[in-house]
Order: structure tokens, then C-alpha cells, then sequence
């Protein structure tokens, strides 16, 4: 079954070929997204805890957990992606969940072994690190392959199909950032931190197998994924090496005002007003707000999610996916302005209060709270739409080239989000610094989406003979040679200038 994978062309089928897709095709796909981020973030949630108890009061390791992690995704991240994309699709979801598989069962050798050590030794810790890096690295790879290159390979980029798989995966990343870390726990509470650890990791190795079976199931399905891979770019070369540090060049040179689209979103990472991010959380625990009124915070938070990915749906189709997206992330700024505006007004929590450890929630506090919950509405549902805007424009030869390029870019949010946060518990910035600093970054990636929506439009048109007279994608290209005449170009002309007209024959222009 696994012949085709180091032996032969790229492109060699892994299992005997199917007659068109797979009935389940969508089920497999998903349950297999499912079980790669659960998975994946439960572990995130369970290493740095197990290195805190081996290195009790010393911050350092689980520091350097984190850190690893998003700088690992921020110079590696680009390299895989131009991998991805010269690679065959089995060989690729193989790898991601061959690191996957690596990296926790060695993570739980090296936890066996500082186990039986009489005093856990700097390198052994180092090892763990590397452990979580290494699975982190999987996990990027299967997510990015499924999410950006096999949905709109067996659907048509901008279906109702791909919609509706794009909801249901963005439900899956908000439900496993959620019920991973929760689930993983609950056991330490019941079983202590050890116990966890190698349960956590053994229902890691035990789904690996099912993903695998999964996605080669609708990968043997559907004849589009077992297509050979579009040749590169001419002038891209045939140097292994340069291609892969390709990721960034493709990024930049993409077309459709792709790069000012991945910015819009990257720059919605700098942030710390998130119900879920541990950041703002140990923060209103430091202002005596009670377990209560921090779990209440963090559901409501997700289901205010789940609405706005509703909602983005219902909007997609009675607007735009493009108007849907400029609603959705304004709704975000909006609310996110003000919170700000709440806590310049009148802080978060306070002193605890008469008999109680917990201070009351005033006014400010709640208008905080409450407009960062409805902050999430606005933000998944544009995390759907940003998906399909991309799946849309983006060329088949570099969707995993942005696609990890786009992930790159959130890490480096993440990282400066963290060294913020270092800022504030050593004095050196004050929490309402960094408020006001991730509401301007927020407010950044709303005006760069408006940017691109009035630098950026969609023409529907109508080819003639010589249809290669502009620019098209590979997709694009395939659709003319198989005799298509009609398809939309995103188009780059000032909001104050009529849109440039092609030598090619063309129907009237359609502006969204």
C-alpha cells in the first residue's frame, strides 16, 4: 500500500484508484481534521505542565516549550509549504502524521527516562522540547495540506460545499483549542500530571493510525488528489534546495492582492483580547475574577464563535463572501475598540470583595468582558471567509506556500504577543499598554481587508480566441483548456480609475 511512496514518481497513487469521490469524502475529511487538532492541542496543553513539574518554580522549560514551537512554525513553516507543494498529496499527509507519531512517542521515551533519572538532567528537558516541536511540525503539515489543498481540490474553490466544510473545520480548530486543553485537565485533576501526560500522548499514537486510514481512503476516492502536481512556475528552477525557501518569493508574488489578504488576518494574532488566550486569562485571575466568571467567559466566548460562523454562512449567500468578511471583521474591530475604551474607562476587576476572595464585576468589567465575547462573533466568521477567499484566488501550485507562509506570520504574532506579556509581569509595560496595542493591531488588519476590497476587484468576463493575453491561475488554465469561457479575475485598479479592459473579448464587468 505504501509502495508508491519512496519509490517511483511524486504523483504515484498509494491505493488502488476509485471511480470519482468518495459518498463520505467529507466525513473522513473532517473527522480526520478533528482528530489532528484535539490531538494536538491537548498536547500543547500537556507538555509545558509535565516540564514545570520536573523543573518546579523554574519558568525556563516550559518557556522555551512555547517559544520552540512558534519559532520552529515561523522559519520552518515557509520550507514546508514549498515542499507541500512539489510533493505528491500522500507522501505529504504520510509525513505530517509520521512527525506527528514520531514526536509524541518519543516524547513519552524521554518522559519514561526522566522518570527513572534520579535528577532530571538539562539535556533530558532539551529532548522533551524537541518532542513538542517536533509534533508541532506534523500537526502544521496535516492541517495545511487538508485545510488549504485537498478541500478546494475535491470541491470547486467558493462552492457551497467548500463553505460549508470551511465552517465545520473552523468549528473544529474552535472546539479543539477548547475541549483539548479542558479535557487534558479534568485528568490531571483526577489522575495528576504523569498519568495525564502518557494518556494524552497514547490517544495521540492511537489516532495517527486512523487519520492515516482516513485521508488515504478519500485520497484512493477522488481521482483530482491523485492528479500529478502542476509543473512550477517557468523560471522557478529545478534547484531542490532554492526551492525550498521558495515559500516567501510566491507569497509576495502571488496574485489578487493575496500577500495585503494573508496580512489582513496575520495581523489579528497581535492580540491578547481573547477569551481562550492564557495571557488575558492569568491576568483577570490577578484581579480576583472567580473560576466561575472566567469559565462562564471562555464558553460564551465560543459560542459567540459558533453564531458568527452561522451567521457567515446565511451572509455569504444572500451577499458575498467578500461583503460577509468586511461585516464580520468589523464587527471584530468595532468590539475590540471597545473593550479598549471599557478598560481606559474604568480598568478590569479590582480589589476582592467584603467576605469574599472575588472582587464584584462593575460596570467597565462587564462592557469589557462582554465586547470581547462578541469580538468572537465577528472573528470566526471572517476566519471562514479569509479560508475561502484564499482557496479562490490563490494559485494550486502555492496554496501550501502562503498557506504556511499565513501561518508563519500568526506565530510571529503570537511571539510578540508573549514577549508583551513578559514586559508586563516584569514591570517594564503596564497591561492597558498592551490592551491598547492589540486593539491598533486589530484595527490595522480591518483597514488592510477594506485596502484590498477597493484596491482589488472581481471581474466576471468572457474569453475569446488567445485567452492567454493576462495572467491566469493553474486552475484557471485548466478550466480554458477544457473549454471553459467564463471566469472571474481579481483585478488590481484605484477605487478612483475605470477597470483596465483586456484585448480579449469580454462580457460586461461584474463588480462585487
Amino acid at each position: 500500500m505504501f509502495s508508491g511512496l519512496f519509490s517511483g514518481s511524486l504523483d504515484a497513487p498509494l491505493l488502488p484508484p476509485g471511480d470519482g469521490a468518495a459518498p463520505r469524502t467529507r466525513e473522513s475529511l473532517l473527522l480526520a481534521h478533528a482528530l489532528t487538532k484535539l490531538g494536538s492541542k491537548a498536547w500543547e496543553f500537556s507538555v509545558p505542565l509535565l516540564l514545570l513539574q520536573f523543573s518546579p518554580g523554574d519558568l525556563g522549560a516550559p518557556t522555551a516549550f512555547g517559544l520552540a514551537i512558534f519559532l520552529v512554525k515561523f522559519a520552518l513553516g515557509p520550507a514546508a509549504g514549498a515542499w507541500m507543494d512539489r510533493t505528491a498529496r500522500g507522501r505529504v499527509v504520510l509525513t505530517g502524521i509520521a512527525l506527528q507519531c514520531a514526536g509524541v512517542a518519543a516524547g513519552l521515551l524521554v518522559y519514561g527516562v526522566l522518570c527513572l533519572a534520579a535528577v532530571p538532567s538539562a539535556a533530558l528537558l532539551v529532548a522533551m522540547v524537541g518532542c513538542g516541536v517536533l509534533e508541532a511540525l506534523g500537526a502544521l503539515v496535516s492541517s495545511v495540506a487538508v485545510k488549504k489543498d485537498w478541500v478546494p481540490t475535491v470541491w470547486a474553490a467558493g462552492s457551497a460545499t467548500v463553505t460549508s466544510v470551511n465552517t465545520w473545520m473552523s468549528n473544529i480548530d474552535l472546539c479543539a483549542e477548547i475541549f483539548g486543553p479542558l479535557g487534558a485537565g479534568v485528568l490531571m485533576s483526577l489522575y495528576g500530571y504523569g498519568w495525564t501526560f502518557v494518556a494524552v500522548g497514547a490517544a495521540n499514537v492511537a489516532s495517527f493510525g486512523v487519520e492515516l486510514y482516513l485521508l488515504l481512503r478519500v485520497l484512493a476516492s477522488n481521482d483530482s488528489l491523485r492528479e500529478p502536481r502542476p509543473p512550477p512556475p517557468a523560471g522557478a528552477g529545478t534547484n531542490k534546495c532554492a526551492q525550498l525557501f521558495s515559500a516567501w518569493p510566491a507569497f509576495v508574488g502571488a496574485p489578487g492582492g493575496v500577500p495585503l489578504l494573508v496580512a489582513s488576518y496575520a495581523l489579528l494574532w497581535f492580540t491578547v483580547l481573547s477569551p481562550h488566550g492564557v495571557v488575558l486569562t492569568a491576568y483577570l485571575q490577578t484581579r480576583h475574577l472567580s473560576p466561575a466568571a472566567l469559565s462562564l467567559f471562555r464558553g460564551a466566548g465560543a459560542l459567540s464563535g459558533v453564531a458568527g460562523m452561522g451567521c457567515f454562512r446565511v451572509a455569504a449567500d444572500r451577499l458575498s463572501t467578500r461583503r460577509a468578511c468586511f461585516g464580520h471583521l468589523w464587527v471584530l474591530a468595532a468590539a475590540v475598540l471597545g473593550a479598549a475604551a471599557a478598560y481606559a474607562v474604568g480598568g478590569v476587576g479590582g480589589a476582592p470583595a467584603p467576605g469574599s476572595h472575588h472582587a464584584a464585576l462593575s460596570a467597565p468589567t462587564l462592557a469589557f468582558l462582554g465586547l470581547i465575547v462578541v469580538s468572537r462573533f465577528g472573528l470566526y466568521g471572517f476566519d471562514v471567509g479569509l479560508l475561502q477567499l484564499e482557496q479562490e484566488n490563490v494559485d494550486v501550485v502555492d496554496r501550501a506556500k502562503v498557506g504556511a507562509v499565513e501561518s508563519s506570520l500568526c506565530s510571529l504574532g503570537t511571539m510578540a504577543i508573549f514577549f508583551g506579556s513578559l514586559g508586563v509581569s516584569q514591570g517594564v509595560v503596564s497591561f492597558g499598554a498592551v490592551v491598547y496595542a492589540s486593539a491598533a493591531f486589530v484595527a490595522a488588519g480591518a483597514l488592510a481587508f477594506t485596502a484590498w476590497c477597493l484596491l482589488w476587484h472581481e471581474h466576471t468576463h468572457t474569453h475569446g480566441p488567445g485567452h492567454d493575453v493576462h495572467p491566469h491561475t493553474t486552475q484557471q488554465r485548466k478550466a480554458l483548456d477544457g473549454g471553459a469561457k467564463t471566469h472571474t479575475h481579481v483585478h488590481f485598479h484605484a477605487p478612483w480609475r475605470h477597470a483596465p479592459h483586456s484585448s480579449h473579448q469580454h462580457s460586461p464587468h461584474v463588480h462585487h
